[in-house]
């Protein structure tokens, strides 16, 4: 055989191998992506391998699942035998999901090779003289910029000013516009002017005080402001966390959802509430997996969006690195750094919940005790610290919050209170005049009524 077609051969089985991970395993597709999106339709020397490839993204881009079946369907649809004839051989050569990021690493190389190889034919031709010189030169250039983008970026301080003196004087003529997106807080908006693209904002809090449930709140916020919402539920199944979203849209009782208790006119701001949320932009990711592969989805949403988003991760801590041998502060220290290059990158908008120790319950938690987990103070650009009274101590009050804001490097730190309304997980601006604290048990008592209405109707309604 010759070396070409031994060459060939090898490409082959690299695309093989690649593409039948993907389809055995489609939900592993943003570990190769995240190598191959650039030039994808490059990589492939096969015919057959160029149209499998070509109805994969297809398939992801419509938010279909990439796998053997609708690949199958797909090309049938399209009338392209020779690819559905070939598929059992691609699939044949899967392999497992740990080596498609070296695989796709692999191939990626190769196609640039192959991609300078020809570049330099055409210049060879250019040079003597067998095509037109300017227009094979424009062409290598354009190439050449295409098989090796640049990520690196200098501006000059003259292009920099422009921008902070447009900046400014935006600012002074809408003094509540936002650089970044809306957290629905307006004392804590106004401090940090939203939560900041390319930055990572911590959100600290002990356990069952609420994190995931402002969390949700925050990604409502986002989504009715036209913005893209991520989130990484490593706590929640999907199910819980929109289930709690929905009970803040309609104010209903969550716990009635889950029985199936619900009057007619309840169930109606329920169901209203749901078709409400499923028009949102919002996507819930709840697979467990390393923080490689949520990274790399994060990337290629970015991608599909083709707008900066907000990312949320509930929470940091239940990451973990694939056979790690280091320490636990280091490893997540590590997650962190990753989490943070990839918000430069991608310049999205983040909300990381960390869970701070219970040690220490019944006083206003700071950031020494996040200090406890590895550097993700250190690395933050802004922290908030959530903290409900009455969730420790039964003779505080229970629905009231403040949220501290205790770091923040680009503007002031600051505390705001909040109202914290159980029964639905909503919380809103504390006002002095307008609400009444309660402690746990005055709390509960009032949700119970709020609950007996919703559940019954007047027929139905027990004795209170």
């Amino acid at each position: 055989m010759s070396k070409a077609k031994t060459q060939s051969h090898e490409f082959l089985s690299l695309e093989l191998a690649v593409l039948g991970t993907i389809l055995e395993f489609p939900e592993s597709l943003p570990l190769a992506t995240q190598h191959l999106h650039q030039n994808w339709e490059e990589h492939w020397t096969d015919p057959r391998t160029k149209v499998i490839a070509e109805k994969i993204i297809s398939l992801e881009k419509n938010s279909i699942k990439p796998d053997y079946k609708s690949i199958e369907r797909a090309l049938k649809k399209s009338n392209l035998t020779a690819a559905v004839k070939f598929l059992p051989s691609v699939i044949n050569e899967a392999e497992t999901t740990a080596v498609l990021e070296s695989r796709s690493k692999e191939l990626q190389q190769i196609t640039k090779i192959r991609m300078m190889r020809t570049c330099l034919d055409k210049g060879i031709r250019a040079l003597d003289g067998s095509e037109e010189f300017n227009h094979i030169y424009s062409n290598f250039k354009n190439k050449f910029a295409q098989i090796f983008p640049s990520n690196i970026i200098a501006n000059t301080t003259s292009d920099i000013t422009d921008g902070l003196r447009k900046q400014y004087f935006d600012k002074k003529k809408n003094p509540d516009i936002l650089t970044g997106i809306p957290t629905g807080f307006t004392e804590t908006d106004k401090r940090m002017l939203g939560l900041q693209y390319g930055k990572q904002t911590i959100l600290g809090a002990r356990p069952s005080h609420g994190k995931s449930a402002i969390a949700g709140q925050i990604a409502l916020t986002a989504a009715y402001n036209g913005f893209p919402v991520l989130i990484f539920s490593h706590e929640m199944s999907k199910e819980q966390f929109v289930r709690r979203m929905a009970c803040n849209v309609a104010a209903v009782n969550l716990s009635g959802i889950q029985m199936g208790s619900f009057n007619i006119n309840t169930e109606k701001r329920l169901f209203d509430a749901f078709e409400e949320i499923s028009k949102l932009p919002i996507w819930v990711v709840e697979q467990n997996s390393w923080p490689e592969v949520y990274i790399a989805y994060m990337k290629y949403m970015r991608q599909r969006w083709g707008k900066r988003g907000l990312v949320i991760v509930d929470y940091i801590q239940l990451e973990r690195l694939e056979n790690s041998q280091t320490t636990r502060n280091e490893e997540l220290a590590r997650i962190n750094w990753m989490w943070v290059q990839a918000l430069k990158e991608t310049d999205n908008a983040s909300l990381f919940l960390a869970q701070i120790s219970r040690k220490g319950a019944g006083k206003e938690p700071d950031l020494q005790d996040l200090k406890e987990s590895g550097s993700l103070e250190q690395d933050a650009d802004a922290v908030l610290l959530w903290w409900r009274p009455g969730k420790d101590d039964k003779t505080k009050p229970a629905n009231q919050g403040i949220l501290n804001l205790a770091k923040n490097k680009d503007g002031k730190i600051g505390r705001q209170q909040l109202l914290f309304t159980g029964y639905c997980q909503r919380f809103e601006e504390w006002r002095e005049h307008t609400h009444t604290e309660m402690t746990n048990e005055e709390m509960e008592n009032s949700e119970r009524k709020i609950t007996i209405k919703q559940h019954y109707s007047h027929k139905e309604k027990p004795d209170a």
